[in-house]
């Protein structure tokens, strides 16, 4: 489980109005961030990540029955289809995105389009 946290102390109601759009943007650059990471027989467990959770509070969660014993895993997997394929891969792709992470959520909280609606 990955938990997305976004604090609003301080911070105006137009600001926090944008809190959930960040969170929901940031889910989504770390599932497509984790992806060449997780390991890969049938594609079961890369499709299972959503993102889960509100506002501050977004998660993402592998929901595969397998997803568990994937991530903490002892061992080595096929490289055939995900060359960078290994367990904990959130991790290994916060290690190699963390600033796309934070980049996105920095975005979503100062595009004056985000949290409008219509």
């Amino acid at each position: 489980m990955v938990k997305v946290t976004i604090s609003a102390d301080g911070i105006g109601n137009a600001l926090t109005a944008r809190i959930p759009s960040a969170s929901r943007q940031v889910q989504e650059a770390v599932i497509a961030s984790c992806e060449p990471f997780v390991p890969y027989r049938t594609g079961e467990l890369c499709r299972s990540a959503v993102p889960a959770g509100s506002g501050a509070d977004g998660m993402v969660i592998y929901t595969a029955p397998h997803a568990a014993l994937c991530y903490y895993a002892e061992r080595s997997f096929s490289k055939k289809v995900h060359p960078q394929a290994c367990a904990r891969w959130f991790e290994a792709a916060k290690a190699a995105d963390l600033a796309k992470w934070i980049a996105a959520a920095a975005s979503a909280l100062t595009d004056d389009r985000a949290g409008r609606r219509g």
